[in-house]
């Protein structure tokens, strides 16, 4: 599969994972795909997360009882994450240093419960083949989730410092969905963050304030004001957004 994914990390994409454990956007929108999760099943599940970064989710997914498997291409973030779950005492959450085609190495026809892939496939050139792979992963009438970043109007230096080939409208997302599976839920998230992604990528040209907005310690008030707005975007469906989000179910004739 073509990938721009690497065994090492840019300077940037380095410094958006370390910040992500501050970062109140990518935890809101975690929040909102438990939910849908909790919405598919009452029972612990067996879940694999394609490109899970430095870890966050995983370790939420393990936290409420799910056996958890966390693949990125990337030493650095599998190294940070392993720790984090070893801080906490996490033994059913494990992380390797996989991508697409190294995942299931020894079983390969190995298939999971639910697949979790957030912020990933917009970094592949053929996307299309990317959701593929990714929907074979799942059992038939398992559950896929995916994010993407919302509004190609937005593609500015953000994008350009991570390695993105694309931004997505809802339409574009679910075109590129095969036929085997059902859209349970897809929706914008992060309509509030618009004029704040527009400002720092395309026209500041500079990085995320994440840090900022996201550590209660250094910025009490903002921390609350940034969190309390998500969580009101959390309970509507906007028109427009910086995210995408997807559940979908596969079918049992598969």
């Amino acid at each position: 599969m073509p990938a721009k994914s690497k065994p090492t990390r840019q300077p940037y994409e380095i410094e958006d994972m370390r910040a992500r454990q501050h970062d109140a956007y990518a935890h809101a929108k975690y929040e909102l795909l438990l939910s849908w999760l909790g919405a598919a099943a009452d029972t612990p599940r067996n879940i694999l997360n394609v490109g899970c970064g430095s870890g966050e989710l995983c370790i939420l997914l393990a936290q409420r009882g799910h056996t958890v498997l966390g693949i990125d291409p990337a030493v650095e973030y599998v190294s940070l994450a392993s720790a984090r779950a070893e801080q906490q005492n996490l033994s059913n959450c494990h992380f390797e240093i996989s991508d697409l085609r190294g995942v299931n190495k020894g079983q390969p026809h190995r298939q999971y419960d639910v697949v979790f892939s957030t912020d990933v496939v917009e970094h592949i050139a053929d996307d299309v083949e990317a959701i593929g792979q990714l929907t074979a992963l799942v059992r038939p009438g398992g559950d896929l989730f995916l994010t993407v970043p919302g509004g190609q109007y937005l593609f500015g230096y953000h994008d350009e410092q991570l390695g993105h080939y694309r931004r997505y409208s809802l339409r574009q997302l679910a075109d590129r969905l095969p036929l085997n599976l059902e859209i349970k839920k897809l929706r914008y998230f992060g309509f509030s963050l618009i004029p704040v992604a527009w400002l720092y990528s395309r026209a500041l040209r500079s990085y995320y304030p994440v840090s900022k907005t996201g550590n209660k310690k250094t910025n009490p008030v903002l921390t609350h004001t940034v969190r309390f707005v998500l969580s009101l975007e959390q309970k509507i469906r906007p028109p427009l957004g910086t995210s995408c989000l997807l559940w979908a179910k596969k079918s049992t004739n598969d």
